[in-house]
């Protein structure tokens, strides 16, 4: 084989196509054979190449010819048979490759043969392969022929099918994530990913022809996939921030804006992104002002990224997805936008260095984010002069000279520049020496010093040009109210459909402006403060209006407020809230819903923090916390839920008293969540506390005090003295069937809870009789995608499973599964439980890894939502451990099992049913080992407790039998039962 000498050109000596070919003929390639090679049109239609050569048949050339077509893909697909799962994700990974990418592949199922040198084949199998792809799963990573395979090639491309979390080299590949997609979804993604960008059919633009820069400018419009604000026609100056902007990111992939409160740090990004769209194929603006708006800002894009299920998917898998995407492409701009709002920022962003770019603005460093940190301040002279001409250049009412006093005066604040100059171009008579008059009158020291915490200058200026802006709009207009009682939201993203709703709780005019229906009056009303820079407006995906207030705007205000003592903006605001927050369970929307006001209700209360308030504020208040506490519970963020709970019971405490039946309403609600944290103690306290106040104040026959009754039960059954429980469930099932009926839903409520109770005790047949009428009842009354209909699916499905009918199970707990990911999300402790049913019947059908699977699925849910000590948690433990048993797997079973007796000793009590079960698993694994003397003494101690429960559960004779068998293999001659009877 001829050698190669290959030369780089200088193109910039070369301004036509017809000379860069000729210089291409003369220098690119040195042969023995010399002939010149020609460049012709190809009319072949294939996308592999845009140009065939045409040479002699000089085996040079025909190498040559080679290097310019790309040829087919040789796939090596790595995988483990261990499973039939991961052999089925093997093949059809294989055939994607195959039939639709037009791959060459190697598969062991297919090409190895009986007989062959296993080593030898896999050898020269990876050496002939262009590109590895793994089928990672959890079971992959566990093998150690599957990490030989991909750590010894270069390239390598992991696609992952499971909930695995890669470790160690894995961490720091790039994967194509495919988990919980459909198959379309999946072979979409799959083949979008490895062909990549198409090749063109057509000639590109020659670079060096005059007109090149002028097509290349290229209009935001045409880059695909963006959300980018419209471009600011005014936006002056900045250059030398522009300027280190742009090579930041040459050498970083991301990089961080730093600087006060309004200093334009958004305005500077958008500008930088409308003028490099011609470099990106993906431009996203990110609201990263609090952890909640950028979540649905990840879920929006994950859904135009092709994450269908985005908006419904629990956000840690949306999350994977987003990151995902960012580490699989180039030629992206993420910007992350007043991100002071979220201190652990990097957990929301590869590590690593990417091919796209990353900016991120904030009035605060971000630690844990490595990148080039550009300092931002206010304008230059230079600038602010720049600015005001540009923004005022069809006024004629500045002159340079005025510019400079204007800025000057304003302390060149961006800001406080937008906010004069929108006041001189609507107050089309106001000149800018009449607005400098103006500024005098109104004066620079507005503010109180000692309340700025923040950007306490920058608060100053501001001051005064706002004062100057809302003068003009009158004090009793529709507009004003808006925008006072805006001043006592959360900053970003107020819904307007908020106030819309509450309308009747707004003063008037505005209550008139926002009556349901009246549209074309709702924009004039918003557009009237956005004219002067007071607001700004942006609409969701659905075209709904979302308000948005300048942070030091909002602390002016409420500042200029509270100091002329007008309070009534904020008792305004609490009625409001009053009126609108009220939390539906049940439904996805009614969790959205709560998502979106409940950082506005809760500012909202902040506002009366310190503040002298009076019995009927303090009402208000302890019924929004109320509710906030309900919604967090039913959204499974238990602490948080606790946290407002206890805020609404200090406050009734204080106006009612310890005996109110509003104070029982909070003893209750504390005690729902105590009972979600496992805190059965706990909860059968305030049960108990609520119970009090109920009966003596609304009797025993009550709809409330039979609630009450009801979680009472649950809380019995939890703690397994079944006896109590069914007592408990009776008194509450009497009072619901005579006062709501027999087919009510809080009716069916219990009387499933009654079958739970006939579960544990081993009588199916009654238990599923009772769950399938409250299905009827679930079913007709509610609807069947309600969380509580699920309940009564897993329910079903567990009592088919104790019945050993595997197939009926699954299909039910399928059906609960698919309701609560929809309705509750993906890391709901009730998805978590459900997932835990799953990988039951698979230990019962020996199907062993996917029993792992399904239950490290829900362990990762229940430590993350519950506590590494829940009750759940320690199910958890038991059954992994059981697993392990199975699969001979002693040492890893017997640690799981004591991190099981650990947690429900701690919390159930030494004497519970559990604690008991687990002790036996324990005593189970010593023999197995042969440690008899161990098996019997743990068989010993799960035996007593169960015969001092006095219970009737099958589990008894189980617990029975391994002690005798114990017993016996550890050698004694006495009597089995007279053994027994001594020592129990």
């Amino acid at each position: 084989m001829k050698e190669f000498n290959i030369l780089y050109l200088d193109t910039d000596s070369y301004h036509t196509k017809n000379n860069y070919q000729n210089n291409i003929n003369k220098h690119i390639y040195k042969t023995n054979n010399t002939q010149p090679l020609k460049f012709n049109n190809n009319k072949d239609n294939s996308s592999s190449r845009s140009y065939s050569l045409e040479s002699s048949e000089n085996k040079d050339n025909i190498a040559l010819k080679n290097c310019f077509e790309e040829p087919k893909r040789t796939y090596f697909i790595s995988y483990t048979n261990r499973t039939l799962e991961d052999v089925s994700w093997a093949k059809w990974t294989e055939w994607v490759l195959r039939e639709i990418i037009g791959g060459t592949t190697i598969m062991q199922e297919y090409d190895f043969q009986l007989g062959d040198n296993f080593k030898e084949r896999m050898h020269m199998a990876l050496k002939s392969a262009d590109v590895v792809v793994c089928v990672l799963t959890r079971t992959y990573m566990e093998s150690i022929y599957c990490i030989e395979e991909w750590s010894n090639t270069e390239r390598f491309i992991p696609v992952k099918f499971d909930d695995c979390k890669p470790e160690g080299l894995l961490k720091s590949r790039v994967y194509i994530d495919l988990y919980g997609l459909s198959r379309e979804e999946a072979k979409k993604k799959l083949v979008a990913a490895l062909q990549g960008t198409t090749r063109p059919k057509t000639e590109p633009e020659f670079p060096a022809s005059p007109s090149f820069g002028q097509k290349n400018l290229c209009q935001v419009s045409q880059v695909k996939l963006n959300n980018l604000p419209v471009r600011n026609p005014d936006f002056t100056g900045r250059e030398e921030v522009l300027e280190k902007i742009s090579k930041g990111l040459t050498n970083f992939s991301r990089v961080i804006v730093v600087g006060a409160g309004g200093l334009g740090k958004s305005q500077l990004a958008f500008e930088y992104a409308h003028r490099h769209a011609a470099d990106y194929q993906c431009i996203w603006v990110v609201n990263a002002t609090s952890k909640t708006s950028l979540e649905r800002s990840y879920r929006r894009f994950a859904t135009r990224t092709g994450l269908p299920s985005a908006e419904t998917d629990a956000f840690e898998h949306v999350l994977n997805h987003v990151v995902w995407w960012l580490e699989e492409h180039a030629r992206f701009l993420f910007i992350l936008d007043n991100a002071e709002g979220i201190s652990n920022l990097y957990e929301y962003l590869p590590a690593g260095q990417l091919c796209g770019h990353v900016l991120i603005n904030t009035r605060d460093a971000k630690h844990g984010i490595a990148g080039e940190e550009i300092n931002v301040g206010v304008f230059s002279m230079e600038d602010s002069v720049a600015f005001l001409q540009k923004r005022l250049e069809n006024t004629s009412k500045i002159s340079r000279d005025d510019a400079q006093s204007l800025a000057s005066m304003l302390d060149c604040l961006p800001l406080a520049l937008e906010q004069a100059a929108a006041y001189m171009i609507v107050n089309e008579y106001t000149s800018c020496t009449q607005y400098l008059e103006l500024l005098e009158k109104f004066g620079l020291e507005v503010l109180n010093e000692r309340v700025l915490t923040i950007d306490g200058e920058s608060a100053k200026t501001v001051a005064t040009t706002w004062k100057v802006s809302i003068e003009q709009i009158p004090a009793e207009s529709a507009a004003r109210q808006l925008f006072n009682l805006c001043a006592y939201f959360a900053p970003d993203q107020i819904p307007l459909s908020m106030l819309i709703e509450g309308h009747k709780e707004l003063p008037l005019p505005l209550q008139e402006v926002l009556a349901l229906g009246n549209k074309h009056k709702h924009n004039a009303l918003v557009g009237e403060l956005t004219r002067y820079s007071l607001i700004t407006l942006k609409r969701d995906d659905k075209g709904n209006a979302l308000l948005s207030m300048h942070r030091i705007i909002q602390q002016v205000m409420r500042y200029s407020l509270a100091q002329a003592n007008d309070e009534r903006w904020l008792s305004c605001c609490l009625n409001l809230a009053c009126a609108v927050f009220k939390y539906g369970h049940g439904t996805f929307k009614s969790m959205i819903t709560f998502m979106q006001k409940v950082p506005h209700v809760l500012e909202i209360i902040r506002q009366f923090e310190g503040k002298s308030v009076d019995d009927e504020i303090l009402k208000k208040i302890a019924l929004l916390c109320n509710e906030a506490g309900r919604g967090f519970e039913y959204d499974g963020k238990y602490d948080e839920a606790l946290k407002w709970l206890k805020q609404a019971l200090d406050s009734r405490e204080k106006i009612v008293g310890t005996e109110h039946p509003e104070t029982a309403t909070t003893y209750y609600n504390i005690a729902r969540v105590c009972y979600r944290q496992g805190k059965y103690t706990d909860a059968l306290k305030w049960y108990t506390k609520a119970l009090t106040i109920r009966e003596k104040t609304l009797g025993t026959k009550h709809p409330d005090t039979a609630v009450t009754y009801h979680y009472i039960a649950r809380v019995y059954y939890r703690q397994g003295k079944y006896t109590d429980a069914l007592k408990w469930y009776t008194k509450a099932l009497t009072i619901r069937e005579k006062t709501l009926g027999t087919k009510h839903p809080y009716t069916a409520t219990t009387s499933n809870g009654i079958a739970e109770v006939y579960y544990r005790q081993g009588e199916y047949a009654k238990a599923l009789e009772l769950h399938m009428r409250a299905l009827a009842i679930r079913k007709k009354s509610l609807h069947v995608e309600h969380p509580n209909t699920a309940a009564t699916y897993h329910d079903i499905a567990r009592v088919y499973y104790r019945q050993r009918n595997y197939g009926e199970a699954l299909e039910w707990y399928n059906k609960a599964l698919a309701i609560r990911r929809k309705m509750l999300g993906m890391e709901h402790p009730y998805t978590a439980t459900t997932s835990n049913g799953i990988a039951e019947v698979y230990y019962r059908q020996e199907n062993y890894t996917e029993a792992l699977e399904w239950h490290m699925r829900a362990l990762a849910i229940r430590k993350k939502m519950l506590s590494a000590e829940h009750p759940d948690t320690a199910t958890t433990y038991y059954n992994i451990a059981r697993v392990y048993y199975r699969q001979e797997n002693y040492t890893e079973a017997l640690e799981w099992y004591t991190k099981a007796l650990a947690i429900r000793e701690k919390v159930l009590g030494t004497e519970h049913p559990e604690t008991a079960i687990t002790s036996n698993g324990i005593a189970e694994v010593y023999y197995r080992q042969e440690n008899y003397t161990k098996a019997l003494e743990w068989s010993l101690k799960s035996y007593k407790i169960l015969k001092k429960l006095g219970t009737t559960h099958p589990n008894i004779t189980l617990v029975k039998s391994n002690l005798e068998e114990a017993y016996t293999s550890a050698g004694f001659t006495e009597p089995f039962e007279d053994w027994l009877k001594k020592n129990t």
